[in-house]
């Protein structure tokens, strides 16, 4: 059953690491087209600038998944660690 299950985590981790590319290959070619739209014909288009940030945003959750499963995203210890003992205690104190 445990087989079964990580077999299907990684299945799905593929399906995030497609669409992550997907979203970068549409978030360069929205910014190549975008350019040639308003320099090369001085005519910019309205719907792409909407476009290119919801695809940012979709590319943006996908990056936080595949950071959060290659154990990538930094704790707050990380930044904790970087005060002086005192402040240290305040601040785990507050958490």
């Amino acid at each position: 059953m445990l087989k079964l299950l990580n077999d299907l985590y990684h299945k799905i981790f593929f399906l995030v690491r497609t669409l992550s590319y997907i979203c970068h290959v549409a978030v360069i070619s929205l910014v190549f087209i975008q350019i040639v739209f308003r320099y090369v014909f001085s005519s910019p288009i309205r719907w792409s600038d909407m476009l290119l940030s919801v695809v940012f945003t979709y590319l943006a959750m996908l990056g936080l998944v595949t950071a959060d499963y290659q154990n990538a995203v930094p704790e707050i210890t990380y930044v904790v660690k970087k005060f002086c003992p005192g402040i240290q205690k305040k601040v785990c104190c507050i958490c």
